[in-house]
């Protein structure tokens, strides 16, 4: 039997960047790298590009992710790869090593080898899980609802069914049995009938100025929206109106003061989620949320200053309908996968305040988190 010795510099390569790949994802990307010849040294030793393509390339097709959410992916993966390797390239390089003078040689490790590779690769697959949970926090931020339904299927059967089946093998080779099997269980010869379908393609991650085009849609589309419900007569209809142009002007002219700054902050909270730095992570998004709060409040005071033209006949109409789940502006920034954290203190500039009704009190409640904390392995 040939020793498929690349599955286990594959595993560690995914463990490294923390997704939960199915088994079919793993096998197709062990298979893609069979024909690499290996170079003398270093990352292309393993033909690390090809790999962290092929990946990509898999778990693409497996979530329909987004152009947006593919170009994330990838960057995540060579981040996270290379510094797990870096990290622990002592006790990982020589193992790669001598797996792959196996796999090259067609050749399967004897009861010596095998206790030896098991008894050095064992840690460092314990290090592996760790980085894939830290690593599964941080994907699933830029996932959509549908896509966070098949990556919980995934994350599940990685850990109660993959994970103890590469122990279990570990444990094998320690008794120097290496002709048991692979270390990796294999590709599933029939589809679950319990596996979530392929979720949809989303929309393109929303950048700043995505958010900004999308939140001057919404402003209009309330106002549209509460002439109609609301049916304001002629003079109503023409105050909405202005109270809008006058919202909207206001509203470009704080986002065009604030769109360098945004972006900025936008490409920096991206780096630092790819890099897995949490601590900078959440100062910069206290940042972006101070910059965004404005936005929120003018939304706010264009939705009580129509409040406030309602006549009394005109307002169980709303109450029933817009009053009863005032929408909000979407400011929900691609992979933000943190909790929602209060405000900081200090906030820039505000626009100016519009006239015409008293300020609102904020809506409660939290910005959407982006991934749910999975308890960690020790």
């Amino acid at each position: 039997m040939m020793f498929r010795s690349s599955k286990l510099w594959i595993m560690i390569l995914v463990a490294a960047t923390g997704f939960s790949a199915s088994p079919t994802v793993v096998a197709q990307s062990d298979a893609a790298s069979k024909d690499k010849a290996a170079p003398a040294s270093g990352d292309d030793m393993l033909g690390l590009e090809k790999i962290l393509d092929t990946i990509t390339k898999n778990l693409t097709v497996r979530y329909n992710l987004s152009e947006d959410q593919a170009v994330f992916t990838r960057d995540l993966l060579g981040t996270r790869v290379r510094k797990f390797l870096q990290e622990h390239q002592r006790e990982a390089w020589p193992i790669l090593r001598e797996l792959m003078h196996y796999q090259m040689n067609g050749e399967t490790p004897d009861a010596a080898a095998a206790k030896r590779i098991a008894e050095a690769a064992v840690p460092l697959f314990e290090k592996a899980k760790q980085a894939i949970i830290d690593g599964n926090n941080a994907w699933r931020g830029i996932l959509t609802d549908e896509q966070k339904v098949k990556h919980d299927y995934d994350y599940k059967m990685m850990v109660e069914s993959q994970f103890p089946f590469v122990d279990g093998r570990f444990k094998e080779w320690k008794e120097g049995k290496a002709e048991s099997g692979s270390l990796f269980p294999p590709a599933p010869q029939a589809k679950d009938p319990n596996e979530p379908p392929k979720p949809p393609r989303p929309s393109p991650s929303t950048s700043p100025l995505q958010q900004d085009a999308a939140n001057k849609d919404r402003f209009t589309a309330f106002t549209d929206e509460f002439i109609k419900v609301c049916q304001l007569d002629e003079g109503q209809t023409t105050a909405a109106r202005s109270v809008l142009t006058e919202i909207l002007a206001k509203f470009e002219a704080y986002t065009n003061q604030q769109k360098a700054e945004r972006q900025k902050l936008a490409a920096e909270i991206r780096k630092a989620l790819i890099e897995g730095d949490a601590v900078k992570q959440k100062a910069l998004e206290e940042q972006e949320r101070a910059l965004i709060e404005p936005i929120e409040q003018l939304y706010e005071d264009l939705v009580s200053r129509l409040e406030a033209q309602l006549r009394a006949e005109q307002r169980p109409a709303y109450e029933a309908t817009l009053g009863k789940n005032r929408p909000t502006p979407q400011t929900a920034k691609p992979g933000d996968a943190s909790a929602a954290k209060p405000a900081p203190a200090a906030k820039p500039a505000q626009p100016e305040a519009s006239s015409g009704g008293a300020a609102p009190e904020k809506p409660e409640g939290e910005a959407k988190s982006g991934g749910g904390k999975r308890k960690k392995k020790d």
